[in-house]
């Protein structure tokens, strides 16, 4: 398949699945942890990547075609953050005015964020994190939410932030 059309292919994909999980509908074939009955916090995995997380966010997995999964992760059926692992990531893919991008470096991995200017005291972003190494797969985790309030970012960002390629038992700190 030729790469600009499994890219077209991905995308559509990307678009359908983001407004299915705005209506918070679950497919039959969609994978759902619920670990609500976990202490504070659990690690979850992922394609390639590992993240900790509260036990009142549930994560559905969706794996549309073998070589990506999209992550969404709720907090009480809302959605707060949209993820995907894969090797060709739809980035930047938000259409807010750009306000802020950042490099960074989280639990040494390559991080790149575009923070986007909401209206009503919301906040959009997203983040590009390189998981892979060599030819390893996935290469690429995307990580987005968008016109979530103070409290709701902070949990989404909170995920951002302990995403790591090694199972880890430290939950470490926010970092403000």
């Amino acid at each position: 398949m030729h790469k600009s059309l499994k890219q077209f292919l991905m995308i559509l994909f990307l678009a359908v699945m983001s407004f299915s999980a705005l209506l918070t509908c679950e497919h039959d074939s969609d994978t759902k942890y619920d670990i609500r009955n976990s202490e504070s916090k659990t690690m979850f995995e992922g394609l390639g990547f590992f993240v900790q997380i509260d036990k009142d966010i549930d994560v559905i997995v969706n794996t549309p075609v073998e070589d990506f999964d999209i992550y969404t992760f709720k907090f009480q059926n809302k959605i707060i953050l949209m993820a995907y692992a894969g090797n060709f990531p739809e980035y930047p893919m938000l259409s807010h005015a750009e306000e802020k991008k950042v490099k960074s470096i989280i639990n040494d991995l390559q991080v790149e964020c575009i923070e986007y200017r909401n209206t009503k005291s919301k906040h959009s972003k997203e983040c590009l994190i390189h998981i892979g190494k060599g030819s390893s797969f996935p290469q690429l985790l995307h990580y987005w939410y968008s016109d979530l309030f103070q409290d709701e970012k902070e949990r989404a960002e909170e995920i951002i932030r302990s995403t790591n390629t090694k199972k880890v038992k430290k939950i470490q700190a926010p970092i403000n």
